[in-house]
This record gives structure tokens, sequence and C-alpha cells, in this order.
């Protein structure tokens, strides 16, 4: 059994901070902020949980902040907000700002990602079976120096 050391008292502005981070329920999340859940036109297999997002962004930042996700450019993707039960709620438009449609937590954002180009286009970032496999020839394998083989 570890011992805690006693916690010391919050000063005023340490424990608005911890209020505002914990928020009511105490799931550790402000009052403007909501918990979505993310899917992707061409990630089959992929599906993120849950991200935390301002209702204050704009959907235009909030595309830029999937980007880093998912991988698809924010100029070439669009949203789209669906409730709980799988039903579009609204395509979100880039200069409104995510509380503008209303989400709430459970919701899901969908990209359709329309780059043709796209990496995740034709499954490249899920189907292993598309990457062209490395192979080297045994008499090409014994060959080489300083390998594990000729290690061990």
């Amino acid at each position: 059994m570890s011992v805690q050391p006693p916690r010391r008292q919050l000063s005023r502005e340490e424990q608005t901070i911890r209020d505002y981070c914990m928020g009511e329920d105490g799931r550790r999340k402000a009052e403007s902020t909501v918990l979505l859940h993310v899917s992707h036109s061409n990630l089959k297999k992929t599906f993120f949980q849950e991200i935390r997002l301002d209702l204050h962004m704009r959907i235009g930042t909030v595309k830029q902040k999937l980007e880093f996700h998912c991988g698809t450019s924010a100029i070439s993707n669009r949203l789209f907000l669906y409730d709980e039960r799988g039903q579009v709620m609204s395509e979100c438009e880039d200069d409104k700002m995510l509380g503008y449609y209303s989400p709430y937590d459970g919701c899901r954002l969908h990209i359709v990602d329309d780059d043709p180009n796209s990496l995740s286009a034709g499954g490249w970032l899920e189907d292993v079976s598309l990457v062209t496999k490395y192979e080297i020839s045994e008499e090409a394998d014994n060959a080489r120096q300083n390998t594990y083989r000729k290690f061990k």
C-alpha cells in the first residue's frame, strides 16, 4: 500500500483552472468541449476514437486538426456531422463554427476525401497487400557482409 502525501490547498486561480479542465460531470473537459468520433471515406478499417474539439473552433480549423489524424488535406475534404444513430445532421461549412451545428458527445464527424491522388485513396494506408515487399535471393543474401546471418 502506497502512502500519498497530503494535497496542498489550491489557490483560487488554480482551482478555477482545475474546475475548467474537469468540467461539471468530472469527465475532464470544459463546457465548450465536445467529444466526437471520426470516420473517413477511404479508411474502412480505421475508426478514430473520441477527439476533443472546442465548439468555438471554425470548421476550417477542425479540418486542419483532423489532417494530423488521417492525412487528408484540409482543402481536399468535406465534413459531415452524424448523430449517434448514424443519421446525417448536416454538411459542415468551413466558415462556420463547430457549435453552429450543435454537436454533442457521441456524434461522429465523417471525412469525405475528394482528392483522387490522396494517399488513402484505393486502400494504400490500410491494405498491406498493395505494398511491394523487399525480396532478395538466397545467393545475394549469403554474399552480403555484416548481416545477422553471418554474426550468429
